[in-house]
């Protein structure tokens, strides 16, 4: 009895160790790993590198737009000295030190304007009547003071106010020719010179 028994568990035991090792062998062939992928993987890697298109003639995208601003800065009044009716109501050296404190900000600015206060020529012209000249002002300020004004960086003046004519039309002819001559565009005067057209890069 004994000796049957022990038979039977060998055969079965020997079974089960069978289908054990089989199943084992089975598990190894599909986790074998494929010495082949890494070949596939290169060549991929060539054939994309042979179609890419060549860095110089890549499509350059372009910066985004940045923010944009501009300065406008308006002045007035300015009038820098007059040599009417004596040489005693100029400025030192010229009226050169009388924006020396804000030129920076003036020629920084990508637009500067201010409001010419009276004429800017040296001679000539028909002063306006004046019953008491201490109480009268009439302005004819020096032809080179006009350098004072591009050194600062004005690119239009106005020439719309009460002292554009104080020397009649003479004095507005020779201002404006004066300062036309610097460079310096001018608007205001009804009929003439209304307004002004200019470009700035």
């Amino acid at each position: 009895m004994w000796q049957k028994n022990d038979t039977k568990g060998l055969r079965k035991g020997g079974l089960f160790f069978f289908m054990a090792l089989a199943l084992a062998c089975t598990l190894l062939a599909f986790c074998k790993p494929d010495h082949n992928t890494g070949d596939k993987q290169d060549t991929l890697t060539a054939s994309l590198a042979a179609t890419a298109p060549p860095a110089d003639t890549a499509a350059v995208q372009p910066a985004p737009p940045q923010d944009t601003f501009y300065t406008i800065v308006g002045v007035g009044d300015m009038m820098l000295g007059t040599n009417y009716p004596n040489t005693g109501y100029l400025p030192a050296n010229d009226g050169k030190d009388l924006l020396a404190d804000v030129r920076e900000i003036l020629k920084n600015a990508d637009v500067t304007f201010g409001n010419l206060e009276g004429t800017l020529f040296d001679s000539g012209g028909t002063p306006k009547s004046c019953r008491d000249m201490s109480k009268c002002y009439v302005f004819r300020t020096p032809a080179k003071y006009v350098q004072n004004y591009v050194d600062a960086g004005f690119d239009l003046v106005s020439i719309a106010n009460n002292h554009s004519g104080d020397f009649g039309p003479e004095g507005r002819k020779q201002t404006k020719a004066n300062l036309k001559q610097a460079g310096i565009l001018f608007a205001g005067l009804a009929g003439t010179d209304e307004y002004a057209v200019f470009e700035k890069d």
